[in-house]
């Protein structure tokens, strides 16, 4: 359901979430540990500890951008100036206009009209994530993606922007990131009941995606029976 915007009282530079890339999860890169009794050759411990290298530096590196992104963002904020009354009714009435194209099924049309009123008022984080909304319904799921991305860079504390990222991966397949973008939402928004099922969702997704690729790898489904007979 779209929401009507309001203004945020933080204003930064939206250019910058492109520097955030969506291919690495958010997830603790931790070095390879063997059992003690695992003897493994040189070669395979050598490819094994670089492995963990490059993931380590390629969570670090996303984490400098994320900085780097706020910092800018903080930056622009200061320069940002408020919009006169004119300009608010103009992104309300578009606002509104995009509403009615999305209860009629226009998704594309209600995209469009949330172009509209970004173009006059660019740091407003529920405009982003109401274009997000219609682009998933319109099947643009990347174009949702970064929407809703966009939107939490505005504002970090914008529960609706995670929720709106977690829909845009469960469409693209990305289930695990899903479930951590639901999880996140969850935390600003305990409450937030269709979140729960979404993420509840995303979960049951990711196990039976991880169980799918298993079995096609070759590992066998093993059923431990009570007393381990």
């Amino acid at each position: 359901m779209l929401t009507t915007p309001e203004q945020s009282s933080a204003m930064p530079a939206l250019e910058t979430y492109l520097l955030i890339s969506f291919s690495i999860p958010d997830q603790v890169i931790a070095e390879p540990t063997l059992d003690k009794d695992t003897e493994l050759d040189k070669d395979t411990t050598t490819v094994m500890v670089e492995a963990a290298a490059e993931a380590k530096a390629a969570a670090e590196a996303k984490a400098a951008a994320i900085e780097r992104a706020a910092a800018e963002a903080d930056a622009a904020a200061a320069e940002a100036k408020p919009l006169s009354e004119a300009e608010v009714a103009m992104v309300e009435e578009f606002n509104a206009a995009a509403i009615k194209a999305f209860s009629d099924g226009q998704f594309a049309v209600a995209a469009d009209r949330l172009s509209d009123a970004i173009r006059m008022d660019p740091h407003n984080q529920a405009l982003y994530g109401n274009r997000s909304l219609a682009l998933l319904e319109d099947g643009r799921f990347m174009e949702a993606l970064k929407d809703a991305q966009a939107s939490i860079l505005v504002d970090p504390k914008y529960a609706a922007g995670y929720e709106r990222k977690g829909h845009a991966m469960m469409r693209l397949g990305k289930y695990s990131l899903a479930e951590g973008a639901f999880r996140r939402g969850l935390v600003l928004d305990p409450t937030n009941a269709s979140m729960k099922d979404a993420y509840a969702d995303a979960s049951r997704r990711m196990m039976e995606t991880s169980r799918e690729r298993a079995i096609a790898a070759g590992f066998q489904i093993v059923s431990i029976k009570p007393g381990g007979k």
